[in-house]
């Protein structure tokens, strides 16, 4: 892989939407937020994203089956008609400063 892209697995229409990012880190605080606003929320998801600048390892289910690292995209319509969320959350950051920015481009 050589740049970062986004695999749309579902196509929405969104009304004014607010992205709210929460990625692993420091005591997982951002990761955990967003896994509750995703399940309170009973958000869909509709698409991952790939990067180079993620560790270069894979996840293993207990299956026995792999998959990269990967960000993923949830969305909640908002039933008031003001503004719907994505919700960004992932498997890890960026590994260096370029690649938050690539990621950053390609998501906005």
């Amino acid at each position: 892989m050589k740049e970062t892209y986004i695999k749309e697995i579902k196509k929405v229409e969104l009304k004014d939407p607010i992205l709210i990012e929460g990625l692993p880190g420091l005591g997982l605080v951002g990761k955990i937020a967003i896994r509750y606003l995703i399940k309170s929320l009973k958000t869909e998801k509709f698409a991952y994203l790939f990067s180079p600048h993620f560790p270069y390892y894979v996840l293993v289910n207990n299956k026995g089956s792999v998959r990269l690292l990967r960000g993923t995209f949830n969305f909640w319509k908002n039933k008031n008609g003001k503004n719907d969320l994505i919700l960004f959350t992932g498997d890890s950051q960026s590994q260096t400063i370029e690649g938050q920015y690539e990621i950053a481009d390609c998501m906005l």
